[in-house]
């Protein structure tokens, strides 16, 4: 396979006009092992270590140290100045975020940051058994039991489920509360967080509540997916057969099925399901299959692009739209579009090594790759990827490195900045590319 560059090459930059915009020092001796951008490429988050400790560098803002072995989670708000950790000490538990801190707790997890929000939301049980949740600056609470919080994009709606005592369990919808159950296993909210549901049980079966309208009972029930329109679906078991209800439509029986991923008004879909023994993909107009398996599907924003992959006779395929289809490879291991559909990424091994396809255009073979950032525009992208323990930088077919680690992300007007750090310096680096 040709490839569109070998790993002997090394693109100079200064052949291109670069321009470095941050200089930022971290602790000598200081490993980076990882790299990024926030959203408008103005600061850079780096995950290090330093012996048995790590710690978080975002901007000149440094986050620990902390055991490594000690870590449990950690997040990053999507303009890189909030960065929230969960971690262990002695046997009790801990958050820390930015330079905030909370805790010894028995129990504690944080929520991921909302996609363009800084405020976040956590659970804890302090050292007196008793159950809290935390969004922004309001607490909830005590509870017997809590679940994590899950919260819309703006933050201006949340969830939760909670148990003030062992047998009755309550649901929590902003001011709306539902309740008493016996139990309840999930809540979920729309990106907008207009439209929620959740899924509870009696002492036999499941039901499904969205919004005001109840469904069941079932014999068990998956998760839900909702949309900013108020379209939904879940999948459920009924007689020992699966089924998916997507408003109002029933399809089904199946042997299997994953619910519904939409597109960001609603009204296009993609799902996949098995029946007898083999497998296929619905976007609504057509089902396509039969295939022995299918995984990792794609809807774009607009619903008029879609992807999925699958495996037929021991080799795996990804089909785009209803016209295109790319393999076969041994292995798919990631795909990606731009923000309008009109680029994609396709990771995935032949001959048992990595390569990257990007539209027509082959890449490596590397050792490992992070994945695809692109332009607004979908016209230019960059990617970063491993070999031989350093990192490079792809451009649109030009390389940047090597590295002790890099990235790459894109300005709203589709300027190209790279973030790295020289092997050997103690610096990292922001570099505007024109």
């Amino acid at each position: 396979m040709k490839s569109k560059f070998s790993f002997a090459m090394l693109f100079i930059s200064g052949l291109i006009y670069c321009q470095v915009v941050s200089r930022v020092q971290i602790d000598k001796n200081a490993k980076v092992i990882d790299l990024f951008l926030n959203s408008d490429c103005t600061r850079s988050i780096a995950v290090c270590e330093k012996g048995s400790q790590g710690f978080y560098q975002s901007g000149n803002m440094k986050i620990g140290p902390f055991e490594k072995k000690s870590l449990m989670l950690s997040y990053v708000c999507y303009d890189g100045s909030i960065i929230a950790v969960n971690y262990e000490k002695k046997n009790k538990q801990f958050l820390q975020i930015n330079n905030t801190f909370y805790g010894p707790y028995n129990e504690a997890f944080i929520s991921e940051f909302p996609e363009k929000s800084c405020i976040t939301g956590f659970f804890y049980e302090d050292i007196k058994g008793k159950s809290f949740v935390k969004i922004g600056s309001k607490t909830f609470g005590p509870y017997k039991v809590v679940s994590l919080p899950v919260l819309s994009n703006d933050v201006s709606k949340y969830g939760f489920f909670y148990s003030k005592d062992a047998f009755e369990y309550y649901v929590q919808i902003n001011s709306l509360t539902f309740g008493p159950l016996n139990n309840v296993d999930k809540i979920y909210l729309s990106p907008n967080g207009l439209f929620y549901g959740f899924v509870y049980m009696d002492e036999e079966n499941y039901y499904v509540q969205i919004n005001e309208n109840k469904f069941g009972p079932y014999q068990n029930v998956g998760s839900i997916t909702l949309a900013d329109n108020g379209s939904f679906g879940f999948t459920y078991i009924s007689d020992d057969e699966f089924y998916a209800l997507i408003n109002d439509e029933l399809f089904g029986a199946f042997d299997w099925c994953k619910p519904p991923i939409f597109s960001a008004d609603g009204l296009a879909y993609l799902m996949s399901y098995k029946k007898n023994k083999k497998y296929y993909a619905d976007n609504k107009n057509k089902t396509y299959g039969p295939y022995d398996e299918v995984l990792k599907s794609y809807i774009s924003r607009d619903g008029m692009k879609f992807s999925f992959a699958y495996r037929l006779n021991d080799k795996w395929f990804l089909q785009l739209n209803d016209n295109k289809t790319e393999g076969p490879y041994d292995e798919i291991l990631s795909s990606s579009f731009s923000n309008d559909a009109a680029s994609h990424t396709i990771c995935y091994k032949s001959g048992g090594k990595i390569f990257i396809k990007i539209n027509d255009d082959n890449y490596g073979p590397v050792d490992s790759y992070k994945g695809t950032n692109y332009s607004q525009d979908g016209k230019k992208y960059g990617f970063t990827y491993k070999q031989n323990n350093n990192s490079f930088i792809q451009l649109n077919g030009k390389v940047f490195g090597p590295y002790e680690a890099a990235n790459c992300n894109f300005s709203a007007d589709g300027t190209i900045f790279i973030t790295y750090k020289i092997i050997g310096e103690n610096f990292i680096c922001i570099e505007k590319i024109n």
